[in-house]
């Protein structure tokens, strides 16, 4: 999985990204006593000495590590969250690599899926980007036997991917698509206006107690902005039935004692844990609470859910909501 990808080089001077580690990453590092092994950015990245070593190779970008890895373990592989762009924002291309190994005999029997990353991209660049990633897509439909299947009914995709849509100075190489149906049956979604941020704390440990009264059930509270998730934490820890795990970025906190406090709650999933988008980004729960920002990442962070959603937002995002997913219920 290489969600955590996006924008990001190979170098020192990024290396500040790496030091809290997402919780997907974690979690793909526990032993679940799984045939399936997952590879996350941090794993590429600790190998590319190695590989510089074992093939006299430098790789100059995530595409170059990708290539050397598969090329080192033959076997099926499951790409998801490839960042397709290459370049700042207004200077987009695309990127995508150069998977021509898979035509050695050693791979006749093995099986590669890919997952691009969407992207937002600068107008001028859109065409271009476009052409040259329908290009990549028919090489590898006629030179290497991909099946590329028409995504319309998905997770993330529930209803169409539709046209491109311009955000301000930009358009997205996929647009916002509406919710999925919720797949549990009589777990409706829940939205809770609240326009007074002082009061999101109080807010999310009400919505436990109304909405998750069962105590052994756990609950991932995603926090969209930075500036509420200290709050949303000084009211859990008053909570008197659970147990409360946090793990984001601040000050003051010894990353390894974060780390082990997480995967004790990955193993034995108890409580409430507290965490952010960015670092819940690529995992699920049956559980979430999302703190909103009525920005452009809710949908990202309400689609965690498995089971119950919760969503405190804006009393102006009740119009948002309700035109993606029309049986949420305020």
């Amino acid at each position: 999985s290489l969600a955590a990808a996006a924008g990001q080089q190979l170098g020192e001077s990024n290396s500040s990204k790496l030091m809290w580690p997402a919780v997907f990453d974690i979690a793909n590092g526990m032993d679940f006593d799984t045939r399936v092994e997952v590879i996350g950015v941090n794993n590429l990245i600790h190998l590319h000495h190695y590989y510089q070593d074992k093939f006299n190779q430098h790789a100059a970008c995530l595409n170059d590590l990708l290539q050397t890895f598969m090329k080192d373990n033959p076997g099926h592989h499951f790409i998801d969250e490839l960042p397709a762009y290459d370049g700042l924002l207004f200077a987009a291309k695309f990127s995508g690599p150069d998977l021509t190994h898979l035509t050695d005999p050693e791979w006749n029997d093995c099986c590669v899926w890919i997952a691009l990353r969407p992207c937002q991209l600068g107008s001028a660049n859109y065409d271009k980007f476009t052409a040259d990633a329908q290009a990549y897509r028919e090489h590898l439909r006629d030179q290497l036997s991909f099946h590329i299947p028409p995504l319309c009914v998905n997770m993330r995709n529930s209803s169409s991917v539709k046209e491109v849509d311009n955000v301000m100075l930009c358009k997205r190489s996929v647009a916002p698509a509406p919710l999925p149906p919720n797949p549990v049956c009589g777990n409706p979604a829940i939205l809770i206006p609240c326009d007074n941020q002082s009061y999101r704390g109080k807010t999310v440990t009400a919505a436990i107690g109304k909405y998750f009264k069962n105590t052994s059930e756990p609950v991932i509270i995603i926090v969209e902005l930075s500036s509420d998730i200290a709050q949303v934490v000084e009211e859990c820890d008053k909570l008197s039935d659970r147990q409360v795990t946090t793990y984001y970025p601040r000050p003051g906190r010894v990353i390894t004692d974060e780390v082990t406090k997480l995967k004790h709650f990955l193993s034995e999933p108890v409580g409430v844990l507290v965490t952010d988008r960015h670092l819940f980004g690529g995992m699920q729960a049956r559980n979430v609470i999302c703190v909103s920002s009525y920005g452009v990442y809710d949908t990202n962070s309400v689609t965690r859910a498995i089971a119950q959603l919760v969503v405190i937002a804006r009393k102006d995002a009740v119009k948002f909501y309700k035109d993606k997913k029309a049986d949420i219920v305020v």
